[in-house]
């Protein structure tokens, strides 16, 4: 009984696998910045207002390639 209980430790430890890293490559973590031209008319407002949007969808995107990566936690 003496050796028993070392050696059911060593097993069970030994049958552990390890936790992959996962590697995030660098684009998907550099921020998504939107500039706005200047101008208050409603052509530069919307142009604007699309540019955001884009820049949401983009950074949505990097959000669930990472998510991919990473796997559920």
């Amino acid at each position: 009984m003496n050796r028993l209980t070392p050696m059911a430790a060593l097993c069970l430890t030994a049958c552990a696998a390890p936790v992959p890293e996962a590697i995030i490559p660098p684009e998907l973590l550099r921020p998504v910045v939107v500039e706005c031209r200047p101008g208050d008319t409603l052509r530069a407002l919307g142009q604007c207002a699309m540019d955001l949007r884009r820049g949401l969808d983009e950074a949505n995107g990097k959000l669930a390639a990472v998510g991919e990566l990473v796997g559920p936690q």
